[in-house]
């Protein structure tokens, strides 16, 4: 269970809070107002105001760190499961494919083997023993689908892979030291 850490804090302390049951706490804001019934008020830094933010959404600037590392560990575990996700057409999958499409190409060479000898007309004798000669450099030069489908399936991947460093480091950006100092700076 995981331990609910509250504080108290008074108007004008500025804070890092979340907006969500299940965020981060990625946003600098300062404290309005305390209410009754234990939430507060927050003044975010793009100026805009969260009228019932829970206490356990809030920690003190100065736990910063802690959600960084809280950002940084999230991120971290779902990009390993993603590049876990990465794989290579292994070498028995590329002969199954390939053995396949022999099989494949074999049933139909002799099956147009077998109408060439009861051709009607010379047309259609040079039509078959064209399929013929172009189904036997399509033998010998079979494409693997399942490289080119694996390969497209890791780019899906990697693209996630992107999309979420993308996040993790916006989110970060968001409470940079220099975001803090930034922060409700009056001078």
């Amino acid at each position: 269970m995981k331990k609910v850490e509250v504080n108290v804090f008074e108007s004008g302390d500025v804070v890092l809070y979340q907006t969500g049951e299940n965020g981060f706490k990625n946003n600098i804001g300062m404290i309005l107002k305390h209410k009754d019934n234990g939430n507060y008020a927050v003044l975010s830094v793009h100026n805009s105001a969260y009228k019932d933010v829970s206490s356990s959404w809030i920690i003190p600037i100065s736990d910063v760190e802690k959600a960084r590392t809280e950002i940084i560990v999230h991120y971290d575990e779902k990009i390993t499961e993603l590049q876990s996700q990465i794989r290579k057409a292994t070498q028995e999958e590329k002969d199954a494919e390939r053995l396949e499409k022999y099989e494949s190409l074999k049933k139909q060479i002799l099956g147009t083997a077998k109408n060439l000898v009861n051709y009607k007309d010379d047309d259609d004798f040079e039509n078959k023993l064209k399929a013929i000669a172009d189904m036997k450099r399509a033998i010998f030069a079979i494409d693997l689908d399942c490289a080119s489908d694996i390969r497209k399936e890791n780019g899906r991947i990697k693209w996630k892979i992107r999309e979420m460093i993308s996040t993790r480091d916006n989110l970060l950006r968001n409470i940079s030291d220099e975001s803090i100092e930034k922060a409700f700076d009056f001078k």
